[in-house]
């Protein structure tokens, strides 16, 4: 009796009938047939092709086409099961459950060869623009010249799909990088895809992409902007604009970092009436609950709102994608860049001499006069938005500025660095995790 066909669960059909459907006159036929389409040479190797390439030396039987594939034999279970002495290997294609089986000759059995999850689809029918743009897109990741994009630079869009089917959709490739995304649309309707970003930006620009797509009619467009240090950079989350600076062999934004929702902060006992919340909003208090005073100092945000809910130090928290929250360690690199020793960095109140007024902005617009020392040689213009305290209550707008760091001191508290109107120092201590500071991004 044949090899039983097995599932992949090794079940094993009824015995069927045998019938020999492979006679010695037909090997000789299918022998010359090979004969006829092919080229030998010593080695008794096979090449089938329409271009008059030589054979692979890997191969015994090499066959090369553009516009056919390579048909395999296919029976029914019966004529497969009639198949006499099959050999170990043999392959043939199965029409009564549309699978290919192989022949195990250790277990005497034809199992089924499993098939994976993805299909060879028609191409999907979809548009992607509405009047020239990308539906809905939403451009995500910092664009910084000179560093390779990773998998936080991407646009997602919508795209409308008239009927299902894979996808291709790219960009053209602009100073250095590119845009692209594959795969299946599996239902019709609007569906939102990301396009991954590839490269290297070269050029300090702005780069006006267009997006295509197979089997599409229509383009549309989308502008990315690539930044470097000591250029503004756009925050794409709400449209807002940073000058940044480098000090030594950081780049920091030179101005307060002001994203979020504006809540009321109540004075007087405790702040539990508006307190910054774990939500989905990130939160902020604005001096004295006026927008104004976010628009001129940036926000102040409680540790943990500022952290996001987390602890882990050097986290991206609130800042946009690219950068992060600086650490206690990465606040003393600044200060030493700026001529700080590194055991007065290390060591706690007012420390080093004129670093502070490196910091700080000249003038008295914002400063309380006399405003000592300040000269700004840094470019990080620190502004002194003053604190929103435990109670609810705002004080020294004008005469100080405090930063939170991203390092905890202790469960309750963590380091911060703060500047003064009269002095030209900076100070260095850590306070209770519910005060509203100011937020200076570092970049990653």
């Amino acid at each position: 009796m044949g090899a039983a066909i097995v599932n992949q669960s090794q079940h094993t059909l009824k015995p069927l009938i045998k019938h020999k459907i492979l006679t010695m006159k037909n090997i000789l036929l299918l022998i010359v047939t090979i004969t006829m389409l092919s080229s030998y040479n010593l080695m008794a190797q096979v090449v089938v092709n329409t271009d008059g390439s030589t054979h692979d030396e890997s191969a015994m039987l090499d066959v090369k086409s553009f516009s056919s594939g390579f048909l395999i034999p296919r029976m029914t279970t019966l004529q497969i099961q009639s198949i006499t002495n099959p050999a170990d290997g043999l392959q043939v294609y199965n029409t009564d459950y549309g699978k290919l089986y192989i022949f195990v000759s250790s277990s005497n059995e034809w199992k089924e060869v499993n098939y994976g999850t993805g299909t060879l689809s028609p191409f999907a029918n979809f548009t992607i623009s509405s009047g020239g743009s990308c539906n809905n897109a939403v451009l995500m990741g910092t664009y910084t010249q000179g560093v390779t994009l990773t998998s936080s630079e991407y646009i997602t869009i919508e795209v409308n799909v008239i009927s299902k089917g894979d996808y291709d959709i790219l960009t053209d490739t602009l100073n250095g990088y590119t845009f692209m995304g594959w795969g299946t649309f599996l239902n019709t309707g609007t569906i939102s895809i990301n396009l991954s970003g590839l490269g290297l930006p070269n050029l300090v620009q702005t780069d006006n992409f267009t997006i295509t797509g197979r089997n599409n009619g229509d383009t549309c467009s989308f502008s990315v902007t690539v930044f470097a240090c000591g250029y503004p950079f756009t925050d794409s989350r709400d449209g807002k604009s940073y000058e940044t600076v480098q000090v030594g062999t950081q780049c920091w934004m030179a101005e307060n970092l002001n994203i979020g929702t504006m809540i009321n902060s109540t004075s007087g006992g405790t702040n539990s009436d508006g307190e910054q919340t774990d939500n989905i909003t990130i939160e902020k208090y604005c001096y004295n609950n006026s927008t104004s005073g976010c628009d001129t100092y940036g926000g102040l945000y409680q540790w943990n709102e500022m952290m996001q809910y987390v602890t882990t130090e050097g986290v991206q928290g609130v800042c946009p994608d690219g950068w992060h929250l600086p650490t206690d360690d990465e606040w003393k690199t600044m200060e030493m860049a700026l001529g700080m020793s590194q055991s007065e960095a290390d060591n706690l109140g007012w420390r080093g001499t004129d670093e502070g007024g490196k910091m700080k902005e000249t003038g008295t617009t914002h400063w309380n006069s006399l405003n000592t020392g300040a000269t700004n040689t840094s470019g990080f213009t620190a502004l002194p938005g003053g604190y929103c305290s435990s109670s609810g209550s705002f004080g020294n707008l004008g005469g100080n500025g405090y930063w939170w760091s991203s390092s905890e001191h202790s469960g309750l508290d963590a380091w911060y660095q703060g500047l003064h109107y009269n002095y030209g120092q900076v100070y260095r201590n850590s306070n209770s995790k519910v005060y509203g500071f100011s937020v200076r991004c570092l970049q990653n």
